[in-house]
């Protein structure tokens, strides 16, 4: 029997927690069984990582439903070219012999209806938890529910989300929490020292970080006051270091000039290091200490944070949308309340001074994290879905 071909759409080109999870998807599917080609939006470096592991790659204009679209103008835009897409994929499905697609993330809506005029089954990826405005969010909603055989929510708090806005298909429903793949996120001493050395931090400084998307979805204007209350919480008792990674999207780069104006006006450049997305990201993760993912807005489940578990951190997170599910409090980190800086440094400050506390958290973090977010799992699951949906 030849391998059953799956036409994936994603949302990006860039190495960010969908990105990175739609990779090591295709990396660990058994090649004997399936043949994977990739629709990208653009060129970027998740195209070259593709075409790395021999994996096909096409970049087709598939329009993409960003926050940036929501208005009027944005969105009249983005429906004409999602109605163009339907004609382009559904050529593509039937031209390239598709047995099934899977749509990657909820921002890209052409799969589901393609899917359905070449007669091939469709899969769905959920992975937002977009409330406001409330028209695009039912939108999504029913849109995923209309069309789509089955429905992979990366939570239960995702999964609720979509059924509330579009009760009916429950049973197409199954939760896959967001996986990462174990053999790269591992505790390296080496990257420790050598990120630390690239920054100019000691061994003995307790370093505080996080990793995401720039905008104000993902908080790091609340994790900026934050780490100046935080300083201020601690006096001498202990060093800190703070590391913000990530970049921001096309068009609103606003956001990262008012966060390193703010880190300035707080007179914490000295304890504040920026980076774009950093490819050696566990070396990175390795040279933390704690972790923290200050969403204003729910999350619904973060690879971030579990990679950072699964190298061994604490995590300090905000208590809404999936993060809840995936840190116990008091046991592999702690929550806080969504935009509460005051909130976010004590908790940060208690960790720092803790060592003891830190380092147990860590270990039942990283335990947790390899019981429960294995990529080798994650995949075997679709696999199965797969062979449910092609027979």
């Amino acid at each position: 029997m030849a391998p059953r071909r799956i036409l994936y759409l994603h949302a990006s080109a860039d190495l960010y927690g969908s990105d990175l999870l739609l990779y090591e998807l295709t990396n660990h599917l058994d090649r004997k069984r399936f043949d994977p080609i990739v629709v990208l939006p653009a060129h970027g470096p998740l195209e070259e990582r593709f075409r790395g592991s021999k994996t096909e790659v096409l970049v087709l204009n598939l329009p993409v439903l960003r926050r940036s679209l929501f208005n009027p103008g944005g969105l009249g835009k983005f429906v004409f070219s999602f109605l163009g897409s339907i004609i382009r994929l559904t050529r593509l499905i039937k031209i390239r012999r598709v047995d099934l697609v899977h749509t990657n993330t909820s921002a890209v809506w052409g799969g589901g209806i393609s899917a359905r005029l070449a007669g091939k089954p469709h899969v769905h990826s959920v992975m937002e938890l977009v409330e406001d405005p409330l028209f695009v969010a039912k939108a999504m909603a029913v849109m995923t529910s209309a069309f789509s055989d089955k429905v992979i929510a990366v939570s239960e708090a995702v999964k609720g989300h979509f059924l509330k806005l579009a009760p009916w298909g429950s049973e197409r429903y199954i939760v896959l929490p967001t996986p990462v793949n174990m053999e790269i996120y591992r505790f390296s001493d080496e990257g420790r020292r050598r990120v630390r050395s690239e920054i100019g931090v000691s061994e003995d400084t307790v370093v505080v970080g996080m990793a995401a998307r720039l905008n104000r979805w993902k908080g790091q204007d609340v994790f900026v006051e934050a780490c100046a209350r935080a300083l201020e919480l601690a006096g001498n008792t202990k060093k800190m270091h703070f590391i913000i990674l990530g970049d921001p999207l096309p068009g609103e780069e606003h956001f990262e000039l008012e966060m390193q104006a703010r880190i300035d006006e707080l007179n914490i450049r000295s304890f504040v290091t920026t980076r774009s997305y950093q490819q050696n990201f566990n070396e990175w993760l390795s040279a933390m200490d704690v972790y923290v993912l200050p969403s204003k807005w729910p999350e619904p489940n973060s690879s971030g944070v579990i990679a950072a578990m699964a190298v061994g951190l604490p995590v300090v997170g905000t208590n809404i949308g999936g993060t809840p599910e995936v840190i116990i409090p008091g046991e592999t980190g702690m929550l806080v309340p969504p935009d509460d800086p005051e909130a976010m440094a004590r908790a940060i400050v208690e960790l720092v001074e803790s060592d003891s506390n830190r380092l147990s958290m860590g270990k039942k973090a990283r335990e947790r994290a390899r019981s429960l977010y294995s990529m080798d799992t994650y995949a075997a699951k679709v696999m199965e879905i797969y062979d449910e949906l092609t027979g």
